[in-house]
């Protein structure tokens, strides 16, 4: 996607691959937007890319992402950890959950999320492919609720309640579809 600013000579790019955002970047000059495209058509890497055009940017989901995605799960769980521990003072139940879902190898092989405390597992990096399982943290009350499926509203079918995060990982480790995973690129439409 190519963009121009309103009222100077500006243009922006963002590069996106299977409904992930992979590149970006902004130059006032419209022969580099057509470089990266031309790079980008090509299917050259980011670090190439990068190196061809300063002022391309990238996050270390979507380089790892550029490689396969076996390792974009692997920075995803990484940087969903980090996250966790930040916030272990304020939602230390969330921590669990992160905890205890990343030592579960079927769970650790998907891509994990989170929507409004909520940690998921999704069979793709980019566009959801299939079903998910989330794990809900109770914020001080000790239950992990775990749920089939999560729509726009949040809500969703109900397993169980259980009191503790790695009950809540176990169960939804055991609610994963035995022919999915491990993560695989998502479509390149949704």
């Amino acid at each position: 996607m190519v963009y121009i600013e309103d009222g100077w000579r500006f243009f922006g790019v963002d590069g996106w691959s299977r409904g992930l955002a992979m590149i970006a970047g902004g130059t006032a000059d419209l022969g580099d937007i057509v470089r990266a495209g031309v790079a980008w058509g090509r299917g050259e890497s980011l670090p190439a890319m990068r190196e061809l055009l300063p002022w391309l940017e990238y996050g270390a989901l979507a380089e790892a992402a550029d490689r396969n995605p076996a390792d974009a799960v692997d920075v995803a769980w990484r940087q969903l950890k980090e996250r966790a521990q930040e916030e272990a003072d304020g939602f230390p139940e969330f921590g669990a959950a992160v905890e205890a879902a990343y030592v579960r190898p079927r769970l650790r092989q998907l891509l994990p999320f989170t929507s409004m405390w909520r940690l998921g597992f999704r069979p793709s990096v980019g566009h959801v492919l299939g079903p998910t399982v989330v794990i809900v943290p109770g914020r001080g009350s000790g239950t992990y609720r775990v749920q089939r499926t999560l729509d726009r509203e949040g809500a969703g079918d109900l397993i169980a309640e259980v009191g503790s995060a790695t009950e809540a990982a176990a169960l939804a480790e055991a609610h994963v579809p035995a022919d999915l995973g491990p993560a695989v690129f998502g479509p390149d439409e949704p």
